[in-house]
């Protein structure tokens, strides 16, 4: 629910107690862990309140966010509520923060278990896709020491011919 008045978290106006509780938690989550946000989302469907859309604007800048959905409520009807719920997927912390507007105004809005199958799919690959860059990369940052000559920078050029000393 909302808080009686908005409490500050590192600088950005929170307005719920979820929002507080989620950046909490997020505190523990490592540098390159995951986390899946479920919120209330807003009643008007696809669209992001303002209260929202600072806490959003706080993941979006200290968060890889992947992905930032709405499931309708009418899908969990059975259970008792129908409030819609917001699904914030997160791929690990931002090396360097910053302090942009990022969020939008609306989000996806889903209402079948079949768009939220789908909707599932896609993240699980934008996950995959997202970590195999970044073990590339890392990859390409790995030095031989044997041909660098342990200093970290690769000194054979093309045509060098190499001198093996023997003792």
């Amino acid at each position: 629910g909302g808080l009686e008045s908005p409490l500050f978290y590192r600088g950005w106006k929170l307005t719920k107690l979820e929002f507080v509780v989620s950046a909490n938690a997020l505190e523990a989550m490592k540098d390159d862990g995951r986390a899946v946000l479920i919120l209330g989302a807003n009643q008007q469907a696809g669209t992001v309140g303002s209260g929202e859309k600072v806490f959003l604007n706080y993941l979006y800048n200290h968060f890889n966010v992947v992905d930032n959905f709405e499931v309708s409520g009418e899908l969990y009807a059975a259970q008792g509520a129908q409030w819609p719920v917001r699904v914030v997927v997160i791929d690990g912390r931002k090396a360097n923060p910053t302090k942009k507007k990022l969020a939008t105004d609306t989000v996806s809005h889903l209402k079948s278990w079949n768009e939220v199958y789908n909707k599932i799919s896609e993240v699980h690959d934008a996950i995959a896709t997202r970590r195999d860059s970044l073990e590339s990369d890392k990859r390409r940052d790995v030095v031989d020491p044997d041909t660098s000559g342990g200093e970290g920078n690769l000194s054979i050029q093309p045509g060098d011919v190499p001198v093996v000393e023997r003792g």
